[in-house]
């Protein structure tokens, strides 16, 4: 693969870097309180809900060569849910060596699995896929 195709790995590992901080914390911990807050859900969801959508439209900005893979949208959240729970799990089971394991491994299968059908296309030229907002 040629180095203008993409940024997987740096991408990995910046998402990392920013669930190792205290806000990170937060965010989960007020995730968790919502479950069991009527109030707090209903003014965490709707923020939510467009955290994710601005997130996604800043992936699509950043790797525009991947998201024009029919697997965007799984290996984006596939990435966003493994990373989060890895995190969560460094306060309590502290894993230690699994932690670059698992980061080793999801940045090769997702280069190697999920976006071959567009490791032709050139990230320099791509131009974002746009999704449409859900209204």
């Amino acid at each position: 693969r040629n180095a203008e195709h993409t940024r997987v790995g740096e991408g990995i590992d910046s998402y990392w870097r920013q669930l190792q901080s205290k806000l990170f914390v937060v965010f989960h911990e007020l995730q968790v309180a919502a479950r069991t807050d009527p109030d707090l859900k209903k003014i965490l969801l709707p923020a939510i809900t467009e955290f994710d959508q601005r997130w996604l439209e800043m992936v699509e900005r950043v790797f525009p060569d991947l998201s024009q893979s029919k697997n965007f949208l799984l290996g984006n959240f596939l990435t966003l849910f493994l990373l989060e729970g890895m995190a969560v799990n460094e306060f309590t089971r502290r894993p230690g060596k699994w932690t670059d394991i698992l980061l080793n491994d999801l940045k090769s299968r997702l280069v190697s699995e999920f976006y071959t059908d567009v490791v032709s296309v050139d990230r320099r030229t791509a131009k974002p896929h746009q999704r449409r907002k859900k209204t």
